[in-house]
């Protein structure tokens, strides 16, 4: 189980932006991040932590070449992560073909990288219509009953599977720290106002000891907010 650490700074290869977000939920597969400060959108996104007192930061990619989706303001850069698989794919059509061998065919026609889990028994036909590539996997995976999640792995993948055989599941992270705020949120959901936390994933796990709530959360959506002034970690869980 890893320690919560932090003392994070953001960089890119542009420059020290003035302050970030990033944000990750299951509604879309990708990591979006907003960036100000900075003349040009980022081609990278990095934040660091120290791992122990007194050592160099390591520096993680929370996104890598990501791909700029709006300009609110001219300094003020809105990314999103998973390029590839926002490109449109089909229509096309398939006979006697199983799960996996759809998904395989969406991930060659956008180009993305992929790590795919989901099976399901042959359909003697499918047609998929045409859609971004991402949709077509959530298509797919309706069309074979499946519940299987999809969100952005570090490096720009995306996985395709049980949520339990994601890698994310199995890591835990215990909340040493003083935890700001743990309070019921929507409907079963905890929330949690915590010092900023870069190696934190969607879907990983947090041990929490605090009056408000003690046990073992699922990450199900987290938002950190890095700058000059400020920083925090926004999540909610689900209680397992």
């Amino acid at each position: 189980m890893r320690e919560l650490f932090h003392l994070p700074r953001p960089r890119t290869p542009e420059g020290v932006p003035a302050s970030v977000e990033v944000l990750e939920s299951p509604h879309v597969p990708w990591r979006t991040g907003v960036v100000r400060g900075l003349e040009r959108a980022p081609s990278q996104l990095e934040v660091g932590w120290h791992p122990a007192p007194k050592a160099p930061p390591v520096w993680e990619a929370l996104l890598t070449a990501p791909e700029p989706r709006a300009h609110p303001t001219p300094q003020e850069h809105w990314l999103w992560g998973l390029p590839e698989w926002r490109k449109p794919v089909g229509p096309q059509g398939f006979q006697d073909v199983r799960l996996e061998e759809v998904l395989a065919w969406v991930q060659g026609a956008c180009g993305g990288k992929v790590q795919i889990k989901s099976r399901g028994e042959p359909k003697h036909h499918y047609a998929l219509p045409r859609v971004p590539a991402w949709e077509a996997v959530r298509h797919a995976l309706q069309a074979w009953g499946k519940e299987d999640v999809l969100h952005e792995l570090d490096g720009g993948v995306l996985y395709i599977g049980p949520l339990v055989e994601s890698p994310h599941y199995p890591v835990r992270h215990r909340v040493r720290e003083p935890v700001a705020v743990a309070r019921s949120g929507v409907g079963e959901l905890v929330y949690l106002l915590l010092p900023p936390f870069p190696q934190l994933r969607l879907y990983h796990r947090l041990e929490v000891d605090h009056f408000a709530f003690r046990g073992a959360l699922l990450v199900v959506e987290h938002r950190l907010h890095l700058s000059g002034e400020a920083a925090r970690h926004e999540v909610y869980g689900r209680p397992l």
